[in-house]
């Protein structure tokens, strides 16, 4: 005799699967539309010294080491080759038992991390720094150099790196003539203007160990980048390539001018407009934008099978108040929801170091994205694809050079 047929869930169980989802699905999508409750960063009066106390066993004293903005084809050979040393340098260098480290390249630094749990044999900070500041020979790392053109030479056929490289060279005023006769000084400089980014829950101390024996740095300041202002339109050729092909760019605020956060909304809503618009126009894009400590850009690159001038006024007439203000929701929201990790806040914390921006950045960064007024994203992100008054690159395609 068979058994008689028992439902997997009954009706009131349903039922409480149903509110529970509901529930769910109305807490995600609270979650972005509340702040969350912030790191405190704490700064040293007269030392760049930096310090967030959270409650991670793990210890961590990142190095924040500048390099310049990094553009250029030989501006990034001299990044990496900095690296290099510096990784050659601390290969030489004896730190207590327990205590790893990591260096990774960003746009305009280098970050030097160190790692340890319940460690109490710590580094000798000024002994680190005195081997690492040891004289280096430059000329043992011309076979490096080398390398690194030959690379940079295979890739530079490339469409998109056609254009970039170009575009740099004109934004900055050209490639660096020898990296390798900068390279001491800018290895040098680079560690003299260190500034020391700690977080853990020994952070309060640590913080309190580096102030009274700090390492003897003599910092210096950079001189200003010379950013050209030429807007001239410039033809590249491009062989027996049949597309289309447009950068267009220019310069933009650096990292703690007030007004990096307009100039970040305006991206975002010509970003949103690219996405609307590129399938039924039928065209690819990439925007680039940073804005660094010592330089920013932006660059707009787009590649079709027609003439681009129709396609840069359609995406303009994509760009409007309603477009704007959706753009800016989205990206406080975003911003929120990042920020409820807090090792996205000690990442968010480690740049306001480097930076040097307000200690409440986090804090007040959604109140300053929804105080600016629309119109000025708008007038900005349309600026963005309007040839005039930016630099131009073109890849000449074989039907335009018939």
């Amino acid at each position: 005799m068979s058994e008689p047929y028992q439902p997997l869930f009954n009706r009131t169980y349903l039922k409480i699967l149903v509110w529970l989802s509901a529930f769910a699905v109305l807490y995600l999508a609270t979650m972005g539309s509340r702040e969350p409750d912030y790191l405190e960063l704490n700064s040293a009066e007269k030392l760049p010294i930096y310090w967030v106390e959270n409650e991670s066993e793990q210890t961590n004293v990142a190095v924040l080491l500048p390099t310049g903005g990094a553009l250029t084809r030989s501006e990034k050979q001299l990044q990496t080759l900095l690296a290099q040393v510096l990784e050659n340098q601390m290969a030489a260098q004896v730190l207590p038992e327990g205590i790893e480290y990591q260096l990774q390249q960003a746009p305009d630094q280098l970050i030097l991390t160190f790692q340890w749990e319940d460690q109490d044999n710590l580094p000798d900070w000024s002994s680190l720094f005195n081997g690492l500041l040891s004289p280096i020979e430059a000329s043992r790392w011309q076979p490096v150099l080398e390398k690194l053109k030959a690379r940079d030479y295979l890739q530079s056929h490339k469409t998109n790196n056609q254009l970039l490289n170009s575009y740099f060279q004109q934004l900055t005023g050209g490639e660096l003539s020898d990296p390798l006769a900068l390279l001491n000084s800018r290895y040098q400089s680079m560690l003299n203007n260190a500034r020391f980014f700690i977080s853990g829950n020994d952070s309060d101390e640590l913080a309190e160990q580096l102030m009274d024996q700090p390492p003897r740095l003599v910092p210096s300041t950079r001189p200003d980048r010379n950013i050209a202002s030429s807007q001239l339109e410039k033809i590249l050729p491009s062989g027996n390539d049949r597309r289309y092909h447009l950068l267009v760019g220019a310069e933009i605020p650096v990292r703690n001018s007030a007004d990096f956060i307009v100039h970040k909304l305006a991206a975002h809503t010509l970003q949103n407009a690219l996405a609307q618009t590129s399938t039924s126009l039928k065209f690819e894009y990439r925007q680039l934008w940073s804005s660094l400590e010592d330089v920013g850009y932006r660059a707009l690159l787009l590649h079709a099978d027609q003439p681009l001038d129709n396609l840069m006024q359609a995406l303009e007439n994509r760009i409007t108040p309603e477009l704007a203000e959706n753009s800016r929701d989205q990206v406080i929201s975003q911003w929120r929801e990042r920020m409820t990790e807090e090792r996205n806040q000690i990442s968010a914390l480690q740049q306001v170091a480097f930076y040097g921006l307000p200690a409440d950045t986090l804090n007040t960064y959604s109140k300053r994205l929804g105080s600016v007024d629309i119109s000025n994203i708008v007038k900005l992100a349309k600026a963005s694809v309007q040839p005039d008054n930016q630099i131009r690159i073109r890849l000449a395609n074989r039907t335009s050079a018939n």
